[in-house]
């Protein structure tokens, strides 16, 4: 067991070297998901506590290991914030995957076809808002028609060019994407307190967003948000 969760490690070493995802970090990342998921408990499983999931997005912006995020637009809560794409399911939502994918569609553009979907990061918590969020871990391809052969399983995938996206302006002020190596950058971490009682590192991402009405003058990854980022970089850490 020890001697796969180093293995694991090793393969996905390239974050904090700055190499881009190729299709064998890919796999990697998957298993390692697989096998830290922790299945949630009968209650957090109710149909009665309403459901939502977001996505994590992955993906290689100009060559290098990045992570997609939204700046919400004017809405009734989290207005101006920095959050993963993804909201409440539907009930037509035939899985809570669906539900990340559908409202990544719906926010940013980007089909189900072009997310490859790699795992759960962790068991639902709830938000403040009182829904049950499931977060999905998911490499966005440049193309939906991206194809991967046994002999190129090494090589860096091909990058998102972010001019691509198409947002709902309605609900998305701007998306930008954060370099996995900025977040070694102390000048950007405040540490914080998740519910209360749990640490984790706040982000600060203000210079990379651009200006706007909706656009605050500071921006942090923190809350539930910043959570999940911190659990995703722990479990890549070992």
């Amino acid at each position: 067991m020890r001697g796969t969760a180093t293995r694991l490690a090793s393969q996905l070493s390239h974050l904090t070297r700055n190499e881009p995802f190729s299709a064998s970090n890919l796999i990697a990342l998957r298993e390692l998901l697989a096998r830290r998921l922790q299945p949630a408990a009968p209650d957090e499983m109710s149909s009665e506590t309403p459901h939502a999931a977001v996505l994590v997005p992955l993906c290689n912006v100009e060559g290098k290991p990045s992570i997609l995020f939204e700046v919400r637009g004017n809405l009734r809560s989290h207005a101006g914030e920095v959050s993963f794409p993804g909201g409440k399911r539907d009930p037509d939502d035939k899985s809570l995957m669906d539900t990340a994918l559908r409202e990544t569609q719906e926010e940013i553009g980007l089909v189900p076809e072009q997310v490859e979907i790699l795992g759960e990061l962790g068991p639902p918590e709830l938000s403040l808002r009182g829904l049950r969020v499931s977060p999905f871990v998911g490499f966005v391809h440049s193309s939906p028609h991206y194809g991967i052969s046994p002999q190129s399983l090494d090589r860096p995938l091909a990058s998102l060019c972010l001019e691509s996206l198409v947002l709902n302006t309605t609900e998305v002020a701007q998306v930008f994407h954060l370099p996995v190596e900025m977040l070694k950058e102390q000048r950007r971490l405040r540490e914080h307190l998740f519910r209360d009682l749990h640490p984790y590192w706040a982000v600060d991402v203000t210079d990379r967003v651009g200006s706007g009405d909706q656009v605050r003058s500071r921006l942090e990854i923190w809350g539930l948000t910043g959570w999940y980022l911190n659990l995703l970089m722990r479990s890549v850490a070992g």
